[in-house]
């Protein structure tokens, strides 16, 4: 079973959005784009920008950046190359490549990019921590991982109730 961040929209997301207010949110992950439009929504309505980053998007990019104008900045590449390109943002949310090294550098670019402007760090929502995230690394491009930092993988499934890959 697999939860998408949009699911979060009205429970989590939309409320701290609400309350902060913020003038720049960054969609680390956007896959279909259920989320994306969501946010972009969100951002038009409140004169916001939505920056959403994917190598690989599901979506019509195109159409939203029409729909959306100056509220849509879409960066078609790995976040770890998009981050530092983003300038002060105020909420970031983290669903792209669930494994330690990207999201780990994925947050100190984060906290860098906060640093170099003299700002607080943003706020920060990360999806897909728990199982079986929180245990064991995904890889969508285990070549942009480096080596000693990329674990032994398979595609396989998996189980909360097997330690063993599954066919």
């Amino acid at each position: 079973l697999e939860v998408k961040m949009h699911r979060f929209w009205d429970i989590i997301i939309e409320p701290v959005l609400t309350m902060l207010e913020p003038e720049v949110v960054v969609e680390i992950g956007s896959d279909q784009g259920k989320n994306t439009v969501r946010l972009l929504e969100f951002c038009k309505n409140n004169n916001a920008a939505l920056h959403a980053v994917d190598p690989l998007p599901n979506f019509d990019v195109n159409a939203l950046k029409k729909q959306y104008g100056r509220h849509f900045v879409f960066h078609q590449s790995l976040s770890l190359n998009a981050i530092p390109r983003i300038k002060a943002a105020d909420v970031f949310l983290v669903d792209g490549d669930h494994n330690w090294y990207t999201v780990f550098n994925e947050l100190k670019l984060i906290e860098k990019g906060a640093s170099d402007a003299s700002r607080s760090l943003p706020v920060i929502m990360i999806h897909d921590i728990d199982w079986p995230y929180g245990r064991r690394d995904i890889y969508y491009n285990p070549e942009s991982i480096p080596d000693k930092f990329r674990k032994p993988y398979k595609q396989k499934g998996i189980r909360p109730d097997s330690a063993e890959l599954l066919e």
